[in-house]
């Protein structure tokens, strides 16, 4: 009998040690986790990853999410009459190469009777590709980020996030689908979805439009248009759709002011859940 209680005794204090350090484990996780997440009553904002381990990956995706509570908004790159984009500075991460910031295609409001912006409310992942000097060495990403959430008023924040990947057998991670999902809406270049054609043609200083031929039929859903050059967005009025024949769009639009400078445009078109951009297009003047 007392080789039975020692026998139980053994295994209750080896369950309670393993308990113990699974316990550490876990704390300890979530302790380097906290590095990793800056949260405010309207927003959250962490790093994720679509890999557990770096293996034999020089590049791979994190992305920047941002969780915003009802009604908050933050910006895409080019804000348009307000606001300010978030901005990353990767210069203290150790083991980066390069990195890429990704921007899916936002949606525009009106935030007063003549002030357009480009937006992101509730969720969004900012997807960044990550290009690895060292595959043997640590990946420390330290980023501090900068942004500003905006309902009634503009609230700034400045935070760093750090997120460490470990060399080693690299898995997908839980976020790894919502990077993914993330790269999707980042629109892409117009010959590479199966566009063939896209024609911008001046009419008036103010008045253009647009002719968009495609080899398969266009999705259904709302047409939206975002010119933009290095320095400046266009705001765009008076969007009209002259002819929607499946494969074949011709849509008119007027800018807010004449635009003089017709060169180093960069277009991008969102219909439905199709997106896709041309850089410097050609303006045909008639």
């Amino acid at each position: 009998m007392q080789k039975y209680i020692t026998i139980i005794k053994y295994k209750l204090i080896k369950f309670l040690f393993y308990a113990l350090l699974i316990f550490n484990f876990l704390g300890i996780s979530y302790a380097n986790n906290k590095d990793n997440i800056f949260k405010e009553d309207m927003v959250e904002v962490k790093f994720i990853s679509s890999l557990s381990h770096i293996e034999n990956h020089d590049n791979f995706y994190i992305g920047l999410k941002f969780k915003l509570e009802e009604g908050w908004k933050i910006y895409w790159r080019q804000p348009g009459d307000a606001g300010l984009p978030p901005k990353v500075d990767f210069s203290n991460s150790e083991n980066i190469k390069d990195y890429k910031i990704y921007w899916p295609f936002p949606e525009k409001e009106y935030e007063a009777v003549d002030i357009l912006t480009n937006i992101y409310k509730n969720e969004v992942i900012l997807p960044i590709k990550i290009y690895i000097s060292d595959l043997n060495t640590s990946l420390k990403i330290i980023g501090n980020i900068y942004f500003q959430v905006c309902k009634e008023i503009c609230i700034p924040f400045e935070t760093t996030l750090k997120l460490n990947i470990e060399p080693g057998t690299a898995f997908y991670t839980e976020d790894h689908f919502d990077i993914i999902k993330a790269i999707s809406n980042v629109p892409k270049s117009y010959n590479n979805v199966g566009i063939n054609l896209v024609e911008l043609i001046k009419q008036t200083d103010k008045k253009f439009i647009l002719k968009m031929n495609s080899s398969i039929d266009f999705p259904d859903g709302k047409l939206d248009l975002f010119l933009e050059d290095d320095n400046k967005f266009y705001k765009i009025y008076k969007l009209e759709e002259i002819t929607n024949n499946n494969n074949e769009i011709q849509t008119s639009f007027e800018f807010e002011n004449n635009i003089d400078n017709l060169e180093n445009l960069d277009l991008t078109i969102v219909k439905g859940n199709l997106s896709f951009f041309v850089k410097d297009i050609n303006v045909i003047t008639k």
